[in-house]
């Protein structure tokens, strides 16, 4: 039993925080003889990632009889030291059959700190059916309006509300340049 611990504490040793992101997924086929599931995901920019279909290993933590066929939800995909892509956690969304967040790079245009907004141009969401466009969003509290700078590139997470208002809830900057 020792030796199973270890060896699980080993495999997440391995994995780098950067080595993770999340998609929003909808399951296309289970396969629980091999524990994989089949699902088509959102685009992953970060890793340069189209919205595409692919099959996953599950991992052990995750109760694999929670997946059900058509079932929408956020994957978190990890890439593991082997270079094997696997999903090590899900988040069901809050309404059924409604995806509530999407993440989507983006260019700021304007910084409107008074009125707690972004004017940004954000790449196409398809899940939503949004081409590329520019738009003012209102920027979530938890933010901090220093880090922007116009013309900047980002990775924001566009929530939409119970009120159907669209919002920047969360924000990945470039990477610090050396």
């Amino acid at each position: 039993m020792e030796s199973k611990k270890n060896e699980d504490t080993q495999k997440m040793a391995d994995i780098k925080a950067d080595n993770k992101e999340w998609a929003n997924a909808t399951i296309k086929e289970i396969m629980p003889e091999d524990k994989k599931l089949k699902v088509t995901h959102s685009a992953i920019p970060n890793w340069k990632w189209p919205e595409m279909t692919m099959k996953f290993v599950v991992d052990d933590s995750l109760d694999f009889s929670q997946f059900k066929e058509n079932m929408k939800m956020e994957i978190e995909i990890t890439k593991n030291k082997g270079n094997k892509y696997i999903i090590t956690d899900v988040r069901m969304p809050e309404k059924k059959d409604v995806l509530l967040k999407e993440w989507a790079s983006a260019t700021v245009k304007e910084i409107m700190q008074e009125d707690n907004k972004l004017k940004v141009t954000h790449s196409a969401i398809p899940n939503w059916k949004w081409p590329e466009m520019t738009m003012k969003f209102v920027v979530d509290d938890s933010l901090d309006f220093t880090q922007f700078k116009e013309n900047m590139k980002i990775e924001i997470e566009i929530s939409r509300t119970k009120d159907n208002k669209y919002i920047i809830s969360d924000v990945r900057l470039p990477a610090e340049k050396k």
